[in-house]
């Protein structure tokens, strides 16, 4: 809506038109006018206050980077039934007209996953309102940075590691992920690695993959922890100029090695993994039927409150044979 050349969102007003009713009366006559262009002029602040959080991006978030959100629930669903599958069907030679053919989807099943709400808010207070009206400059966005900053931190970490508690999978924690023992049998960080063990340990790991589904998936991309990235980086292949890395990178170019901080063991019974996998929306998704939302302010106690939420069911994995993970390290 536009009034004045001013942007605002009219489900605001109300709480503005009370605490700008406040503020107008309270303030010195040189700067005092109408409460209903105040109110106005506060609704547009807080609607480019909300503008600015969409755009703004948060490095480090290795979740919600790596695993693609879909939303096939509604937000006001309570459950979603997901489908996964362990196997293909084969397909077979036919005849004209046959009315027998094979299901491809033969071996698929259901898994029911509740869906979680998530929130926080953020506030401006009467003083800062009043400054805002005032002096004309613009309410300081750091709240709200915070509030959205932390939604996405806690999806990030639910998409990495789900809640034990409410029953939610991440992708570290998901049941469905294959297990692939590393060669060396060694502590990346803590025994000492030649050259050849990191290539093997890595290499198994991505072969894994389509091992393990007869060809049917091939690895696209493999997560490592920083620490263990860095290793990689760090070690030259024996008579060479190249690093592991780059002979790793060399080796498979479909593949895309990524390093990721949310990787790093944490606690004593934390390991750093590797992860492998076909990364595509239609093998895994987190499912995310509302990612952030902004609510219409209120007033309270001289006060707006603005409160955000999201929900989230974790991540799915619809064909485990496509993803495999490694302990790499217990440091």
């Amino acid at each position: 809506m536009n009034v004045h050349g001013l942007h605002y969102d009219e489900a605001d007003l109300p709480a503005m038109r009370e605490i700008a009713k406040h503020i107008v009366n309270a303030l010195p006559a040189a700067f005092h006018q109408d409460a209903e262009s105040s109110s106005i002029f506060l609704a547009s602040e807080l609607d480019r206050v909300r503008a600015k959080l969409y755009e703004t991006k948060y490095p480090n978030m290795s979740g919600l980077s790596l695993i693609p959100m879909t939303n096939e629930a509604a937000a006001w669903q309570d459950t979603i039934t997901t489908q996964y599958f362990d196997s293909y069907g084969m397909a077979k030679f036919i005849s004209n007209y046959a009315d027998d053919l094979p299901r491809a989807d033969v071996a698929g099943k259901t898994h029911t996953v509740k869906l979680h709400d998530l929130g926080d808010s953020y506030g401006y207070n009467y003083n800062e309102f009043q400054k805002s009206i005032a002096t004309g400059k613009p309410l300081p966005p750091m709240k709200a940075l915070a509030a959205h900053r932390g939604i996405l931190t806690k999806l990030n970490q639910v998409a990495l590691k789900g809640d034990k508690e409410r029953n939610i999978f991440g992708l570290m924690t998901h049941p469905n992920m294959g297990v692939t023992t590393i060669p060396s049998g060694k502590d990346w960080l803590v025994d000492t690695m030649t050259a050849q063990e990191l290539v093997r340990d890595v290499s198994a790991v991505i072969d894994a993959v389509s091992e393990q589904s007869s060809g049917v998936h091939k690895a696209n991309k493999v997560i490592i922890p920083s620490r263990c990235f860095t290793l990689l980086k760090n070690t030259s292949m024996p008579n060479s100029d190249k690093s592991v890395l780059q002979y790793l990178k060399d080796e498979y170019e479909h593949v895309d090695f990524q390093a990721a901080y949310d990787f790093n063991s944490e606690g004593d019974d934390g390991y750093s993994e590797m992860f492998a996998g076909e990364f595509d929306v239609s093998n895994l998704s987190h499912e995310v039927p509302e990612p952030f939302m902004q609510h219409p302010a209120q007033f309270r106690n001289l006060e707006t409150v603005v409160l955000c939420t999201a929900k989230t069911g974790g991540v799915v994995i619809h064909y485990p044979l496509a993803f495999t993970s490694a302990e790499l390290s217990a440091q």
